[in-house]
């Protein structure tokens, strides 16, 4: 998998959580990461990645995600689709495939008003590992999405969060480090914790003297969601 700094190193079938403010730089590097991945389902709740240019969730993408074979396919909800089970049937299709990374974008968009999170969300994190499934999840509350997506995963990214009860919620089911406030003078950088080590790591988008070792290599492309696109198009 590609990384974003050399002290990033993550398996396709582990567990990744990724908590921060609208354009904090969450789902840049998600992307970033995921560029390298074959068989990829990427949920799009909000209807906003199309830049990622995958393929669309179709018959062809069911066909190739059930046979094993490569895929790379983005899954936004129908306008019409009302249904409670969307989503669950989803996840299901990718628990039922098996050795496929998930990526959830803005996570808490994935639970129906007065409904509940789709049974197979908790599944994947949970038991995902033991069929070759990754799970991947970005928020910008932490505190509204289930705690499990945050206890159980082994690599956590924590941007810029307005709200302490979202850093609160965060730090009590990974570390209580990551209930320090990104410092504003660094909108996109963040603090990067792998369950194997003894303390999350602080990633500054700058430092003095040039961009900083947040993205590595990757440091001086970071910047405002507007950008970002514009790389996207080269």
């Amino acid at each position: 998998m590609p990384e974003p700094a050399a002290d990033i190193e993550i398996e396709t079938d582990e567990r990744v959580f990724l908590a921060g403010k609208t354009d904090s730089g969450k789902t840049y590097i998600a992307q970033r990461l995921l560029r390298g991945i074959e068989r990829l389902v990427v949920l799009d709740p909000k209807g906003t990645l199309q830049s990622w240019r995958l393929a669309p969730w179709d018959r062809e993408s069911q066909r190739l995600l059930r046979n094993g074979d490569p895929v790379r396919t983005r899954v936004k909800l129908p306008a019409a689709d009302t249904l409670e089970s969307f989503w669950d049937d989803i996840l299901f299709d990718c628990w039922n495939a098996g050795n496929v990374l998930v990526y959830v974008d803005e996570v808490y968009l994935l639970k129906p008003e007065g409904g509940a999170y789709p049974r197979y969300l908790s599944r994947l994190y949970t038991t995902g590992r033991e069929r070759g499934i990754g799970a991947w999840a970005s928020a910008q509350r932490p505190a509204w999405v289930p705690l499990v997506l945050m206890s159980e995963s082994e690599h956590v990214f924590a941007f810029r969060m307005n709200l302490e009860d979202d850093r609160i919620t965060l730090a009590k089911n990974t570390h209580p480090d990551l209930e320090q406030e990104i410092p504003r003078t660094d909108p996109h950088g963040f603090r990067y914790y792998n369950i194997h080590a003894d303390a999350p790591e602080y990633f500054p988008q700058y430092s003095e003297g040039g961009p900083g070792k947040g993205l590595g290599d990757l440091g001086d492309l970071v910047g405002e969601e507007s950008e970002l696109e514009e790389i996207d198009e080269r």
